[in-house]
């Protein structure tokens, strides 16, 4: 499920170049590792409501 966040999301990844490589080896600028760090919070928190709709849309359903 692609919501347009995740395609933005996705978008910067490649266009600021993130190399994850460097993140591991921890050869990324702290610059680097803070926006790689805050994207993964929004994408994380983004599926969470997500996820939490969907199963409030599915209770109402079930109990109408």
């Amino acid at each position: 499920m692609t919501t347009p966040f995740f395609a933005r999301a996705k978008k910067i990844i490649t266009t600021r170049a993130i190399n994850l490589r460097d993140l591991l080896n921890g050869n990324a600028g702290r610059r680097q590792r803070l926006r790689a760090k805050a994207l993964y919070a929004t994408v994380c928190c983004e599926s969470h409501h997500i996820i939490k709709a969907r199963e409030a849309a599915r209770h109402k359903l079930q109990h109408p």
